[in-house]
């Protein structure tokens, strides 16, 4: 066999392992989200239980890449026993904030202190026919009293921050973030 033949040969098979190789690599990092033991949701899991606001543990668990000017509580929702209502109060002078996300991260809805009404920020994470439900009972009460927000899987996370104005308020953050409310509705 000439040489030229060899050669042809040899980039043939390394184009072909090359193909190979990237298709391997794509599917495998397109299935990786799916096949992950452990998603936001479990990550979060030593944080406290479900249904409830916590803080990152004492033992440095806390998400990397936070900002050290924000003060930051979790709550681990599951809708799938029932609605879970999620409120605030905010007092118009410091920064709060609330993403909603699904399991895996995901952002669904945000919201910030200046979406309160009256001072007070009321969510209810529900599934579809829950809220189909409660809309139907309230019809005949002049309507809806709080945000209604269906999430994309049952079990996610409700992410609140808080600013910390400057150092000496590091203390008064942590309290108005102790006093968010994430339990199961009791209708």
């Amino acid at each position: 066999m000439s040489e030229g033949r060899r050669l042809g040969a040899f980039a043939f098979h390394a184009l072909g392992a090359l193909c190979v190789a990237g298709v391997v690599h794509i599917v495998g990092v397109l299935a990786m989200p799916h096949l992950a033991p452990r998603d936001a949701y479990a990550q979060l899991s030593n944080w406290g239980g479900v249904n409830e606001f916590a803080a990152p543990p004492a033992t440095g668990a806390e998400p990397r890449f936070t900002d050290p000017a924000l003060e930051i509580v979790v709550c681990r929702f599951d809708v799938s026993r029932g609605p879970v209502r999620v409120s605030a109060g905010v007092d118009g002078e410091h920064y709060l904030s609330m993403t909603f996300q699904s399991r895996t991260g995901q952002i669904f809805h945000a919201l910030t202190d200046r979406d309160a009404l009256r001072g007070k920020i009321t969510a209810l994470l529900a599934r579809a026919e829950d809220i189909e439900s409660l809309e139907e009972a309230e019809a005949e009460d002049g309507g809806q009293k709080e945000l209604r927000l269906t999430p994309p899987t049952p079990t996610g996370l409700v992410i609140a921050r808080a600013l910390v104005d400057a150092p000496s308020d590091r203390a008064a953050a942590k309290a108005r973030l102790r006093a968010l409310l994430c339990s199961a509705d009791k209708g």
